[in-house]
This record gives structure tokens, sequence and C-alpha cells, in this order.
């Protein structure tokens, strides 16, 4: 197993940087500074990354409404069609927003979509158990993990917000500083095998 997770991060290292050593640092000291300014910044970072996912869901919509559209009439769906109006409603309503608003109601969607997949989530564990097979406890325990970080987003998005940035932002530096001392020490392809 271990063997295989390094293989995995090897390849990954590997078609991020090209193979190439200072490429990784690059790529780390990035990294770092990214976590660095998640912490530092939380408001400013918590904008930026709904201002990408928001424009995400206007491209999103979009595609669903274009794909619908250039659709054989026999393979049309209309969820599809509804999903992409949807998406592109809410991209645009949420690009409107004053910054605090934009981040209440982009809060409030990601609140939605996490409870509804906790619903869904606790609806198909119940069909795992009635189907008899395994697996049933850990897909409710997803529904219930999803229903619980669902209600922090609808009732406290501020609080959700920050607490998500710093996470992000220590997550960015350990996984930073990780790759970088990975990439001083000549890891990758040359690294040698664990005993």
């Amino acid at each position: 197993m271990k063997e295989k997770m390094e293989k995995t991060f090897d390849d990954v290292t590997q078609k991020v940087t090209g193979g190439s050593k200072a490429g990784a640092i690059v790529v780390a000291v990035i990294m770092i500074i990214l976590g660095l300014l998640f912490i530092a910044w939380p408001f400013g970072t918590g904008l930026l990354m709904m201002a990408v996912a928001t424009v995400g869901f206007v491209i999103y919509g979009i595609y669903k409404i274009v794909s619908y559209i250039s659709a054989k009439s026999d393979e049309r769906k209309g969820w599809d069609l509804a999903s992409g109006i949807i998406f592109a409603i809410i991209g645009l309503l949420i690009m409107v927003e004053t910054p605090a608003g934009m981040m209440v109601t982009f809060a409030f969607v990601l609140g939605f979509i996490a409870i509804s997949g906790g619903i869904n989530s606790i609806v198909a564990s119940s069909e795992i158990r009635k189907a008899g097979e395994k697996g049933g406890g850990w897909v409710m325990t997803s529904g219930i993990i999803n229903l619980i970080i669902g209600g922090f987003f609808l009732f406290a998005p501020f609080g959700t917000w920050l607490v998500f940035d710093y996470v992000l932002g220590i997550f960015l530096m350990v996984a930073g500083a990780a790759f970088l001392i990975e990439s001083l020490s000549g890891g990758g392809k040359n690294r040698p095998k664990a005993a």
C-alpha cells in the first residue's frame, strides 16, 4: 500500500513539474505562499475562491444548456436543461452581489448542495443495507457529515468560510512543505525505495 501511494505521488509530481527539480521547488513554494495567504487574508482569498467558483457555475450552466440544445431529440434530458439554467442563474445572481452578500449567498448554495448530498447518501445507505451489502455505515456517516457541514454553511456562513480558509491554508502549507522537502531531497524517480 505504501509503495502504491509513493508511486502515485511520484506520478503526480512528475506530471506537474515535468520531472524538473526546479519546477517542483517552484510548485512547493507557491503552495506554501497560497497557504499563508489563506491564513493571513481569509476574506480576500475566500472572495477569490468564490469568484472562480461562480464563474465556473456560469460556464457549467451554459455548457449544460448548449449540450441539451445540440443533443439529438431522443437523447435530450429535461434535467440537463433545468440544471444548466439553475447553475447559470445562481452564478449570475452571486456575481451581482456585494462582497459580503456574495459570501453569504455562496455559503447558502454550498449548504444546500451539502444537505442534498447528505440526504442522498443517507437514502443510499438504507438501500445498501436492505440489499445486504457492506459499506452502508460509511455511506451513512458521509451523509451525516454532509448534513452537518451544510448546516454550518446555512447558519454560520462567515464562520464556516473562516474555518474553511484556515483548514485549506494549513493543508496547503503542510503539503507544500512536504513537497519542498521531497524535491530538495532528490525525490521523485531517483528516490530510494522504502525497505
